[in-house]
């Protein structure tokens, strides 16, 4: 019986740090605002004691490091700059974005310390400290993030003060020492949490959109993607293809080798037909009992044809006996393939109910074979491939 290879690491991961990415994505509008309220309010506060020309200077660097995520989005270049569908380069990304707008926070420690008003240093300080507190739901999701936009924003201050000397000023840098400190061990804290979280939200969804028996996609995340690879592909003027596989002679089987067996053939079948299928965009699910379906998105008939004869002999090279059958000495496929460029009058159904016709005529011509069939109205095409020869189109 075919065992599940395991998981890799990368794996694994991998769909964690997407949502962590896309948590940081749904929170650029909040960053701005938050950054933008916090530094007017400091420069308020700091208005009569420190230089004007310092204060709208670092103003404005603010303004223009919370400005430009939203101004390339806005463009539509952050994909094509950031290559957003690269994990790693978004990771490092939202890192070296944390250290940079840290690192401007931390300048006000240096360049807008009022050095003769205790009451301003403090405010700043705690302004400082307000900001990296409310900065940790935005970047302690992703690993390191928030240690990158914190320490860099708190120890130029804490330095400043211990540069100063005296009780006070002591007192108060190893006040944000522990203040650092604190905030650190609660990101990692608030970090973990999020990620079991994510990582029990996507194991929910992964049974819920599993087969139990086969492990690929179970007929309710099939039917969510071809609504959504139709819709995409109706936008596009894209073809989109169906492909629906069903075991010969299954009841059979399971009647002379027994359920386990059975489901051990199952298991094969279903592990075969997704290494064949390799695309991302494809999906290969079980429809139910011994029937499969393979949903191949911007693929033409002919595409679609051939992807089925790989499945086909693919099955057929697994070699599984099947005494019970009579088209042959192992276990065999029927498919039914049909594909269509999706218009506001056609359907899902229609594409669907076209493999389904596709797939009973290839099993009342004799089964182990693909059935071809157009969905488009008005453009008919029916044709068949059998093993060991070439492409047959019937007449008819």
């Amino acid at each position: 019986m075919p065992v599940k290879p395991s998981a890799s690491r990368g794996d694994e991961v991998a769909p964690i740090l997407q949502q962590q990415l896309l948590h940081l994505d749904r929170q650029l509008t909040s960053v701005f605002l938050f950054g933008i309220a916090n530094a007017t309010l400091l420069v308020a506060v700091l208005w009569d004691v420190v230089g004007h020309t310092k204060l709208l200077t670092w103003l404005l660097t603010i303004l223009a490091l919370n400005l430009v995520p939203s101004v390339l989005r806005g463009l539509g270049l952050s994909e094509r700059l950031l290559h957003t569908h690269d994990l790693t380069r978004r990771t490092t990304y939202y890192r070296l974005a944390a250290l940079v707008v840290g690192g401007a926070w931390g300048s006000a420690g240096l360049l807008l310390f009022p050095g003769d008003s205790a009451m301003h240093q403090t405010m700043l300080t705690l302004m400082l400290g307000v900001t990296a507190a409310g900065g940790m739901p935005y970047a302690a999701p992703l690993r390191h993030c928030y240690a990158l936009l914190a320490v860099p924003m708190l120890l130029p201050v804490m330095l400043q003060y211990l540069l100063m000397g005296g009780t006070v000023h002591t007192t108060m840098a190893l006040m944000l020492i522990i203040f650092g400190l604190a905030m650190l061990n609660a990101s990692q804290s608030f970090y973990r949490t999020m990620a079991d979280s994510i990582s029990l939200r996507l194991e929910l969804q992964r049974l819920a959109d599993e087969d139990e028996l086969t492990r690929i996609p179970n007929r309710r995340s099939f039917d969510a993607a071809f609504q959504r690879e139709w819709r995409r592909d109706r936008r596009q003027r894209e073809p989109i293809s169906i492909l629906i596989a069903d075991i010969d002679h299954f009841k059979a089987y399971n009647d002379h080798y027994g359920h386990q067996a059975g489901d051990g053939c199952l298991q094969a079948v279903a592990q075969t037909l997704a290494r064949t299928v390799r695309r991302p965009t494809d999906t290969v699910a079980r429809w139910g009992g011994e029937e499969f379906v393979v949903l191949l998105p911007e693929t033409p008939l002919e595409g679609a044809a051939y992807v089925g004869e790989r499945v086909r002999a693919a099955v057929e090279d697994l070699a599984l006996p099947h005494e019970a059958s009579p088209v042959a000495e192992h276990v065999t496929v029927s498919l039914g393939v049909a594909s269509t460029v999706p218009d506001r009058d056609g359907s899902p159904e229609a594409l669907l109910q076209a493999a389904d016709a596709a797939l009973y005529r290839a099993k009342a011509v004799g089964r182990n074979r693909v059935e071809t069939a157009s969905a488009d109205a008005g453009t008919p095409s029916r044709g068949s491939w059998v093993p060991h020869a070439g492409r047959q189109m019937d007449p008819s």
